[in-house]
């Protein structure tokens, strides 16, 4: 409990201080002060220094996580963000898969812990030169130079002629507002009077609980699954990097659709496996279903991280993402005693009462996602009042290419190179 303590007080605190004060400050600092106290946690000498580091670290681990989504999904172009945000996705796969062959070859856990720990401190400083920090963000508290400057440079990377780049105010009057007012707007308390903010964020915040304890469920339940034990993690792993790989086919089609067909596809493989295994005893095609209830799932999962990132305003989008992760988390708690849960209660037939339970709740989460608005293409909002539409300008050029001044422009903000256009039009 101390450690899931930990994780939601760097989370949420983490998240609230990168919309406070910026994206780059809080994947610098974070990054630094988890490897520090990870190498610390090396060298641990009793067993209260041992979990003394071991809060830390799952405190400044977890605040790392939100700043850096947002950080990516805000310095790319529309048509990109679903794409790096997959392609983190993939490093969190690799990461897992290095550990072992890491705790193969040092035979040690401590000798683990630093190797896996010392290259983050070299990271954290390096992140302090090669790190920008994200246009949006500066753009909503007025730092219009800044953002001026980030945009110069991605042009020049992406080898973008700058001619006539400036900057309209009048194209965002919220952020030359007075800083008090603008606060006062923006505040976070302010977000709960907007319904559809509101409406988005719990449906999302369920979204998380059914994706967190389905996966969880399904992952913990491999044990269980007819065959070797072994094998059936290593397809379950597979299954995993199969849903991020379909995450990014899909991503053309959209945020909605994609949500939807991923939960009720979960939901039929999750309902047949039941009934097999209740009337029919296949081994093969249960293990198979169970599977491809794990790659809908994580598909799922997936697309709404995505998705409510693109919906919530630059002012507070981390700390929204990190609170729906936090509800995640109830359901990731809930998944290993739901597994077990006919070895406490004694219910006939209770083999297919909880599967069918989980099936339920997926076809819910199925229907609610029709409630919130498509992001695909869509600009994101950057202040509280733009969020709480009803649905977000389109940013699609043609039949969907994009050339390299496309993408820089509508990959920071267009309103940024209003100038530009005039000039060019002239």
């Amino acid at each position: 409990m101390l450690s899931i303590a930990s994780v939601a007080i760097g989370m949420v605190g983490g998240s609230y201080l990168s919309d406070r004060f910026g994206r780059k400050i809080m994947c610098i600092v974070p990054c630094i002060l988890t490897s520090l106290f990870g190498v610390c946690q090396a060298f641990s000498v009793n067993a209260v220094m041992y979990a003394a580091t071991k809060i830390f670290c799952a405190i400044f681990s977890s605040a790392i996580f939100s700043p850096v989504y947002t950080l990516m999904m805000e310095s790319v172009s529309t048509g990109r963000r679903s794409h790096v945000l997959n392609g983190l996705a993939f490093c969190w796969i690799a990461g897992t898969a290095s550990l072992s062959l890491i705790a193969y070859l040092f035979k040690s856990w401590w000798k683990t812990q630093l190797f896996c720990s010392a290259p983050g401190i070299a990271i954290g400083f390096l992140f302090i030169w090669t790190l920008d920090e994200s246009p949006h963000w500066s753009v909503t508290k007025g730092k219009t130079k800044e953002a001026l400057a980030v945009l110069e440079k991605m042009a020049r990377w992406n080898r973008v002629d700058t001619d006539g780049l400036s900057f309209d105010p009048s194209s965002y009057s919220d952020a030359e507002t007075d800083k008090k007012e603008l606060d006062s707007r923006e505040s976070f308390l302010r977000i709960w009077v907007h319904k559809r903010i509101v409406v988005r964020f719990l449906i999302f915040s369920y979204g998380w609980f059914v994706c967190s304890m389905c996966y969880y469920a399904l992952s913990f339940g491999v044990r269980e699954l007819p065959g070797d034990i072994y094998i059936n993690n290593l397809i379950s792993a597979v299954a995993e990097a199969l849903a991020y790989l379909a995450c990014f086919v899909i991503a053309w089609w959209g945020r909605k659709w994609p949500t939807i067909i991923s939960f009720v596809g979960g939901a039929i493989a999750l309902l047949v496996q039941a009934l097999l295994i209740k009337f029919a005893a296949a081994g093969l095609a249960v293990t198979s279903l169970s599977m491809l209830g794990k790659l809908f799932i994580t598909a799922a999962w997936q697309i709404i991280i995505i998705w409510e990132t693109e919906l919530y305003p630059t002012t507070h989008r981390c700390i929204l993402s990190a609170l729906n992760s936090l509800v995640g988390r109830g359901g990731a708690i809930l998944a290993p005693f739901i597994l077990d849960m006919d070895r406490f209660l004694h219910v006939p037939n209770i083999e297919l009462i909880m599967p069918i339970t989980f099936v339920i709740m997926m076809v819910i989460g199925g229907f609610l996602h029709l409630i919130p608005p498509e992001t695909n293409r869509r600009r994101l909002p950057e202040f509280i009042k733009e969020a709480n539409k009803t649905e977000f300008p389109l940013e699609l050029v043609g039949d969907g290419s994009h050339s390299q001044k496309d993408e820089l422009e509508s990959g920071a903000d267009e309103d940024l190179l209003e100038a530009e256009k005039r000039e060019q039009k002239q």
